[in-house]
């Protein structure tokens, strides 16, 4: 084990240099951005969704839960890394046209690969089943990749032309108009039915303008009345925008700072007093992650700020590197892991065993028939992390990096 660790680690020096607080590079983010996939793909693969045990599952509306920070954690490390990696250089000189243009084609790539798993699923238990009716002209067109497509594009275009202070400006403005939408702008349904500042899902504001530009059809809940829903609409992208940003302002603040214990410790300092504020307003304002809101933004930042000062403490400043080696594999090639466990988890439900599909015939027959339920969906979990985490290392050992 040590010796695998020690290669691991051997090899990202090799690739990256000595981690250092200057370099475009740093190894607590990509621990981070490792650590966050892997919750990601723990909480979306249960042997059950009917069985998961309540940290790794979504809050129903209202409220969240641990799993409700991991997507707004990307997006924070998203922010850092394009500000880090793109527009940070060691001069100051900054070719415009070279980062847009690399920016819009990440945008393309990603999005397009959010339609492709979207599209990429066939019912092999359902006889009257239609790829091109049920799955090509129904297409989800949001979702997770599509989101972080459209997020990243904007913020560098933001943070290409405009300053500190001009960001933040936007940022406040975009939560402006968030809330004056959604609490203050009445709307009307197919019926003529009038509301105005409805909270409950399938009601708000939210819900009906993406109904308006996405159709019902193209959505994740498209059977809601009056309106349909998706957690990864349109307009809930707005202060996701602002979500982005913080981890863009927090790359800003490491640039500019040397990496002491002084510095993690206000930097922990920030997630405390955003964790608290969102708490505070939340009564007026609720924590809801479909919707994105600004407390949700406060919340899941500011828990983002207390994990990377951590991470920067152990990691940069005590150099702990062996206890982290492990997540460097996961963070390093984050899409092609991404893509792995999407694809990979819609092939066992699409290969067929008997009457079931793989997936089932493993969990009925190895799991869940000597296990208690939330034990053994969260095993199958652990197990499919397991492939998932080969995979990457095969990849890894490899240099096999995918970057969009």
């Amino acid at each position: 084990m040590r010796a695998h660790i020690s290669k691991i680690l051997e090899q990202y020096l090799q690739m990256n240099g000595s981690p250092q607080h200057h370099s475009k590079r740093l190894m607590a983010i990509d621990v981070f951005r490792g650590l966050t996939i892997t919750a990601m793909i723990l909480v979306n693969n249960p042997g059950s969704w009917s069985y998961q045990y309540w940290p790794l599952a979504h809050a129903h509306w209202h409220g969240w839960t641990p799993t409700d920070l991991i997507f707004p954690f990307f997006l924070f490390i998203v922010g850092w890394s394009l500000y880090a990696s793109k527009l940070a250089s060691a001069n100051g000189a900054i070719d415009s046209k070279g980062v847009l243009f690399g920016a819009l084609k990440r945008t393309f790539i990603l999005f397009s690969l959010g339609l492709f798993l979207a599209v990429f699923y066939i019912n092999i238990n359902d006889a009257n089943f239609s790829w091109f009716n049920d799955r090509l002209l129904s297409i989800r067109i949001m979702g997770v990749l599509q989101r972080i497509a459209l997020v990243y594009f904007v913020v560098i275009f933001i943070v290409m032309y405009c300053r500190f202070w001009t960001q933040v400006f936007i940022a406040i403005a975009l939560t402006i108009a968030y809330l004056i939408a959604l609490y203050f702008v009445p709307y009307a349904d197919a019926a003529g039915v009038l509301y105005q500042g409805e909270l409950a899902r399938g009601f708000t504001f939210i819900d009906y303008l993406d109904s308006k530009i996405l159709t019902p059809t193209h959505m994740y809940l498209g059977n809601l009345q009056p309106f349909a829903s998706d957690p990864e609409g349109i307009f809930s992208t707005l202060p996701a925008i602002v979500t982005c940003l913080s981890g863009v302002w927090v790359a800003m603040w490491m640039k500019r700072t040397h990496l002491t214990t002084l510095f993690c410790a206000k930097l922990c300092g920030l997630g405390i007093l955003l964790v608290v504020g969102a708490t505070y307003f939340s009564s007026l304002i609720p924590i809801n992650k479909p919707m994105w809101t600004p407390t949700y933004v406060m919340l899941s930042s500011g828990f983002a700020c207390m994990v990377l000062s951590v991470l920067v403490y152990l990691i940069e400043i005590k150099k702990h590197h062996k206890s982290f080696a492990p997540f460097i594999v996961f963070g390093i090639n984050s899409i092609a892991f991404f893509m792995f466990a999407g694809v990979v988890g819609r092939l066992l439900l699409m290969i067929p065993v008997g009457d079931s599909h793989l997936k089932g015939w493993f969990y009925s027959n190895f799991l869940d028939a000597y296990l208690d339920n939330y034990l053994a969906s969260f095993i199958y979990s652990l197990c499919f992390l397991l492939i998932s985490y080969l995979a990457m290392l095969f990849l890894y050992r490899h240099k096999i990096i995918w970057k969009v």
